[in-house]
């Protein structure tokens, strides 16, 4: 995990806690496919749990140096999360570093599932459920009510279903919704690599949308202008919030998380 990438979401976080409370979820994309390489006895739910330990000890660790930093008070709170999925509905999402030649070798001689990352490159996938509802979202509540800072979510949470955990991941961004939804959140701020959602990405025509509505974000979902795996389910989740109640959604650059909310960078998917 980063340093620079840790530190920029602190000071993300710091800046917009000033605009209000705030609640942090994370993915875990490259880290959970190290951990299932160099330790082959966990299955991919532990994978995730293992994840979530080690990313929010980090982001924990990097929120409190900023805190002291703005001479403000540290009440940071890390929790291990479970979510609920529906297995029936699960597609394939890809996880881990991209692979090398001999690795993409290794991989397709052992019946491994791979794909091609819209980014470039090829990375193992694996099963991805819809998620439904997080597990500890009253607990989550009731610590943002008495003022803690949550991170949470790591990675999209823990897969499970009535009848006990799955191996499985599932997408931080649709999590990271669903929990927004349930805490009847305002606004919801995916940050990532890219300033932008764009159209027609990797082309000369490629043009960057500074505000798209919902009507727009679904057309453009349903013709496949995202990347799947990438920003496909940010757009996907920035719809289901708002369809589900929620006032705002950003899409942006992470380390400009305050520019964004004041429009002066990013997408705003608006209703």
């Amino acid at each position: 995990m980063e340093q620079e990438a840790v530190a920029a979401a602190a000071s993300d976080v710091a800046d917009l806690l000033e605009l209000g409370r705030v609640v942090v979820t994370h993915g875990n994309g490259p880290q959970v496919g190290e951990v299932i390489s160099s330790a082959k006895f966990m299955t991919l739910d532990q994978a995730v749990g293992c994840t979530q330990g080690w990313m929010g000890s980090a982001l924990a660790e990097a929120l409190r140096l900023e805190m002291s930093r703005r001479k403000l008070p540290d009440r940071t709170v890390v929790i291990v999360t479970r979510v609920l999925v529906d297995t029936s509905k699960a597609w394939l999402k890809p996880i881990g570093p991209r692979l090398s030649k001999e690795e993409v070798e290794e991989f397709t001689a052992k019946g491994v599932t791979l794909v091609r990352d819209p980014r470039g490159g090829v990375r193992r996938a694996v099963p991805s459920p819809e998620p439904l509802a997080v597990v500890e979202a009253e607990a989550i509540r009731s610590l943002v009510k008495e003022g803690f800072l949550v991170v949470c979510c790591g990675g999209g949470g823990v897969p499970t279903t009535e009848e006990g955990s799955v191996e499985a991941v599932v997408d931080k961004d649709l999590a990271s919704q669903v929990l927004a939804n349930s805490l009847q959140a305002d606004n919801l701020i995916i940050l990532t690599d890219a300033d932008y959602v764009y159209v027609d990405f990797g082309t000369p025509n490629q043009r960057p949308l500074r505000r798209m509505s919902l009507q727009e974000a679904e057309v453009l979902l349903s013709q496949g202008q995202f990347g799947e795996g990438s920003m496909a389910p940010k757009v996907e989740a920035a719809v289901r919030f708002l369809r589900g109640g929620g006032k705002r959604a950003f899409i942006g650059r992470l380390g400009k998380g305050r520019e964004i909310v004041k429009g002066e960078s990013g997408t705003e998917v608006v209703k």
